[in-house]
């Protein structure tokens, strides 16, 4: 133990100050049979994903009709709120994605959740400060692998405000 306290040692305690739900519906999806979306640009902002299926988060694709084991892409454009005016870090918060995710915020790769078949019902955040647009419509990108069960992002996801 150093002796400092938690800011003399540069730490200090993160709090979530505002937490945006994003849209459950209004979400595009499409299969990935090839696992080669990413060489077609899928996470890119101005790709067309009119001719996607359309489907909601908060719960698994394979009710919603979408039998399929394997990869698969969301896509969703969303409105960030206004800068809050004290701010640290933003981040999202996906509640459960079954079961490994990679994403993209605005075309920017921001990370990865993939902890394998277990994976499914464990939170994560990534961090989301630098790639935010605030106040204006920002595109989202998943890439889901579902190895077997519902597949897909099944609990909400969140724009979290950090202070």
């Amino acid at each position: 133990f150093s002796g400092l306290t938690a800011s003399e040692n540069g730490d200090y305690d993160v709090v979530v100050t505002e937490r945006h739900p994003l849209p459950e519906t209004g979400w595009k999806i499409a299969i990935d049979d090839d696992a080669q979306g990413h060489t077609r640009n899928w996470f890119k902002p101005e790709f067309d994903d009119r001719s996607w299926a359309d489907i909601a988060i908060a719960k698994a694709w394979e009710p919603q009709g979408i039998n399929h084991d394997g990869f698969a892409w969301y896509r969703r454009t969303f409105k960030a709120p206004a800068k809050p005016a004290r701010l640290n870090a933003a981040e999202l918060l996906f509640e459960g994605v079954d079961e490994s995710a990679w994403v993209w915020l605005n075309g920017v790769y921001i990370g990865q959740h993939n902890l394998g078949p277990g994976g499914w019902t464990i939170a994560f955040s990534l961090d989301v400060t630098k790639e935010i647009v605030w106040g204006k419509d920002n595109q989202l990108t998943v890439r889901v692998l579902d190895s077997r069960g519902g597949g897909g992002i099944w609990k909400p996801v969140y724009l979290e405000i950090l202070e």
